[in-house]
């Protein structure tokens, strides 16, 4: 799975992860978003900005392990404001 339906699902993924305060299911979202990321790492206007959504949801994973979940619920909605952002850019 590639693309948006791909963001979409992790965004769902990490949510019902944090619900359940499950890293794997968080690990699960940052490699179900890891190539929309990798792609927007090699345009010129992200550059390693691109990378952020998998290391968000890879620190809210720890983050989650370490019984911290209001954190981990700011990174991953971070993350849903991101790929928020991008969709009204491409897409508006």
């Amino acid at each position: 799975m590639l693309g948006w339906p791909a963001v979409a699902l992790s965004v769902l993924v990490a949510s019902f992860g944090l619900v359940r305060r499950s890293p794997r299911l968080l690990v699960l979202a940052a490699a179900l978003v890891g190539p929309v990321s990798a792609y927007l790492a090699l345009t010129p206007r992200f550059l390693v900005w691109g990378l952020f959504p998998v290391g968000a949801f890879l620190v809210a994973s720890v983050v989650i392990r370490r019984h911290r979940g209001g954190l981990g619920a700011v990174l991953v909605a971070a993350n849903a404001a991101f790929f928020g952002w991008l969709s009204v850019t491409v897409f508006g």
